[in-house]
This record gives C-alpha cells, structure tokens and sequence, in this order.
C-alpha cells in the first residue's frame, strides 16, 4: 500500500506490530542489521502495540517511529505477562484496552547506541524500549503499546520545556483534517493561553 502513515521498527530479536488490535506485520533481528522494516497504517489508529521477542543474550528491545512526530519512548507502556483473555483476539492491543496499571517502558538508549547501532529511518531521538520486569532475562518478551492522543512527541516536548512561553502547535492524529492545527493539553493548560485551547481544539 502506498498510502497512509509510515511506520519504521526493528527489533532484538524479533517483533509483531498492531494498529488498534489489528496485526500489520513481523519481523526479525538480523546480524548485520543495516536496515528497519517499513509498513503503512492508517492516520487514524489510536493505539500503536508491539510484542517483542527477547534475544537469548540478553539483548533485548524494540525501537521504531510512527507517523510523522510518535517514537517510541518511556510515554509508551509495557509488561512482560497477559492472561489468556488478554492474549485472546489480540484483545491488549486495541483501543478499547485498559493499560493503565502497566509501567511505563524502560528506555534503553536513543537510536545509535551500541550494540545496535543507528537504525536509519528512524528519529535520533527514538528510544529501545523494553520493560521493566524482564529486562536483560533470557529470552523475555515484552508487550508495549502506547495511545497516540497521550503521545508527546520527544522532539517537540523539549523544545517546548525550553521555551517554557508559548503553546506549541502539534498535528493531531485523532481529526481527520489533517492540514489543520491544535494545541497540545498537557502543555497549554499550564500556560495563560489555555483559555483559548478548547477554543483551537473544536476549530481541527
């Protein structure tokens, strides 16, 4: 397919990724890895999730970025347990899924750090993640997701904590308009233009 969102992930030592419960694809580590999987997904997911086999040498982690701004990052959740209804119909990865009680992801370095090195297609600023309970355990795996309207892009949350002034404006992938704008409510309702978010909000 040519249309729609690009996603670029590669993982140790193996992965299968979900938009909103459905399955888009697999893939494994290979050695030399020079190169990321690519696949394309619907503007409007709601939530990205991604099961990622460990390596038996305690090398493991997923990394990947989605869409034009969401990486991956400790604003995503994993856990290395599901029950069997879990599992069921992939039941962890759709919208509808209650992750709350999940820990946020272990971040395991920006893209480009050894032994992996850098993954091309994907943002420097990206994180391995992996979760906190099997983290370096033999062959673990791990299941991270993270709902795209709670995502902060890494990139722009900083340069907005830097300017610590202005609302920055982020694309929102939960309208289906997609050259219009709107402000992120994390950040803008701390600030004195948040009077005029909900007003920006409902205008996307």
């Amino acid at each position: 397919k040519t249309g729609g969102w690009t996603v670029a992930i590669v993982a140790d030592k193996a992965f299968k990724l979900f938009a909103d419960g459905r399955f888009v694809g697999k893939g494994s580590w290979w050695d030399p890895a020079k190169d990321t999987y690519r696949y394309r997904v619907n503007p409007s997911t709601k939530v990205y999730a991604v099961e990622v086999e460990g390596g038996a040498d305690a090398k493991m982690g997923a990394i990947g970025a989605f869409g034009p701004s969401i990486v991956t990052s400790s604003t995503w959740r994993c856990t290395y347990s599901l029950t069997p209804e879990e599992k069921k119909g992939n039941k962890w990865a759709r919208a509808t899924f209650d992750d709350s009680k999940w820990p946020s992801a272990v971040e395991e370095g920006d893209n480009g750090i050894l032994p992996w090195g850098p993954r091309p297609g994907i943002a420097k600023k990206a994180k391995w993640i992996f979760t906190h309970d099997a983290y370096k355990m033999r062959g673990a795996k791990a299941y991270c997701r993270v709902i795209v309207k709670d995502a902060w892009p890494l990139e722009r949350r900083s340069r907005a904590g830097k300017k610590g002034k202005k609302c920055r404006p982020l694309a929102s992938p939960s309208t289906q308009s997609w050259g219009k704008t709107v402000w992120h409510k994390k950040f803008c309702s701390k600030l004195p233009c948040a009077k005029s978010w909900t007003a920006r909000w409902k205008a996307a």
